[in-house]
């Protein structure tokens, strides 16, 4: 029976379907993908770094890429050979049969729910607002490939009560378990329509529980590759225990004359009982971040206005989490008032196309000995892709099992001209230039 993992890639002008069924061909393993519709690739598009195919669609031509059959097009195929006759050596390298896959991935949003984003000062709606409009339209573009869940924070246990204002659910489910982005997108929306912003901004806490949901709850059941998304508009606080002046104290951060009427710092127990929880709880909030990535779990961090006064606190979260912004600095994604409500949904959009490409194929087991990497090799049709370089390929061991990604202009080449055949081999030295 075939599963289907379906997905768009802009630069073919159709959607492609992978059919997820893995066929024995000689000792390879084989992942076919069939576009709904094709288009020829010009001649002449070799990949970087490697000769390319011949214009008639044969292998080891002087520079073009297939004309016939377009660029995943119908008839198309991705052939992942873990193994046989690929690399230096040949058969004689002792390959051995390993598959792989475009993976599954998983991503449970983390979203600050806290008094201050009832703010309107920098969108024509709320912040709540923004944002909830942003996630719809950025989830609802990659709803067919990627599965979604949802924590707000804070959040009472019983999701009728107003939360206390530093309060986290108990237990280890969420509000919207992660589940088939076309399940659950619907019901993502429509808690930001359900649910208002009210107290404090316990992140620690929150990412927390996404930790424990991932290890302890529903989450450790799911396939695939785990990711949080951290939306926020403020730096962490409600850790009680914490005391601190006015350098850490995100009232004062927040508002610069705050300490002229607070005579300093306006966390300070003497001026309010409670007043410590509103301490930038930085250190904590960086080691669930850690600790999530410790659990193959990265973190991506986004910032929305209002998060400018805290932004070497989300850059240290974007750093630990493992997915920092490309684009950095900052090395978290940052999002202002002028970038509007249409650049918060083109930031949330860019994220999570990032996910879903083409040019991250997925290992279904790690193959065996500490020095595999060096004995990987990626062939698109018909030739070696050296993997030194901006526009080689990487080895994501940070997945579980391992995931080989393609960069630069050869991972640009494969999302907009596609190729007949990309060949994954195991067992041979890897070529370090091309052949």
């Amino acid at each position: 029976m075939r599963s289907r993992k379906r997905f768009s890639e802009a630069g073919f002008g159709a959607s492609l379907v992978l059919l997820g069924v893995v066929h024995a061909c000689g000792g390879n393993a084989v992942i076919e993908a069939r576009g709904d519709a094709g288009r020829g690739a010009s001649a002449g598009a070799g990949f970087p770094g490697s000769g390319g195919a011949s214009a008639a669609g044969g292998k080891g031509g002087a520079g073009g890429a297939p004309a016939s059959g377009g660029a995943l097009g119908s008839g198309g195929m991705i052939v992942v050979n873990m193994g046989g006759e690929g690399g230096e050596g040949g058969a004689s390298c002792g390959a051995s049969v390993i598959q792989a896959e475009v993976p599954i991935v998983n991503v449970l949003l983390v979203v600050d729910k806290s008094s201050s984003m009832d703010e309107t000062s920098e969108f024509s709606v709320s912040r709540w607002t923004a944002l909830g409009g942003a996630l719809a339209t950025a989830l609802d573009e990659a709803k067919a490939d990627i599965s979604f869940g949802l924590d707000l924070y804070p959040f009472a246990d019983d999701p009728a009560d107003t939360p206390a204002t530093c309060e986290t659910p108990s237990g280890s489910g969420v509000l919207v378990p992660v589940g088939p982005g076309s399940d659950t997108v619907p019901d993502i929306v429509d808690a930001f329509e359900t649910y208002q912003p009210a107290g404090g901004t316990p992140t620690a806490d929150a990412l927390g529980r996404a930790l424990d949901y991932f290890t302890n709850g529903a989450g450790a059941d799911l396939e695939g590759t785990n990711y949080v998304l951290l939306a926020t508009d403020g730096g962490p606080n409600c850790n009680a225990d914490l005391t601190c002046d006015e350098n850490s104290c995100t009232i004062n951060l927040e508002n610069p004359m705050a300490s002229m009427g607070c005579m300093g710092s306006c966390c300070d127990p003497m001026l309010d009982p409670a007043g410590q929880t509103n301490c930038l709880d930085e250190d904590r909030t960086v080691s669930r971040v850690e600790a999530l990535a410790d659990a193959s779990i990265r973190t991506f961090v986004v910032g929305i206005p209002g998060s400018q006064f805290f932004a070497g606190t989300l850059d240290r979260l974007a750093e630990a989490g493992g997915e920092p912004n490309p684009d950095a600095p900052p090395s978290y994604y940052a999002v202002t008032g002028a970038d509007g409500a249409e650049g918060l949904a083109d930031v949330l959009t860019r994220i999570t196309t990032s996910l879903i490409t083409t040019c991250r194929l997925q290992l279904t087991s790690t193959p065996m000995g500490s020095n595999y990497e060096k004995l990987l090799n990626v062939v698109i049709d018909g030739q070696d892709v050296p993997q030194p370089g901006d526009d080689g390929w990487e080895v994501d061991s940070t997945t579980s099992p391992p995931t080989i990604v393609l960069k630069g202009a050869t991972c640009e080449a494969m999302e907009t001209r596609g190729a007949e055949e990309v060949e994954i081999t195991y067992g041979c030295p890897t070529a370090m230039v091309p052949r």
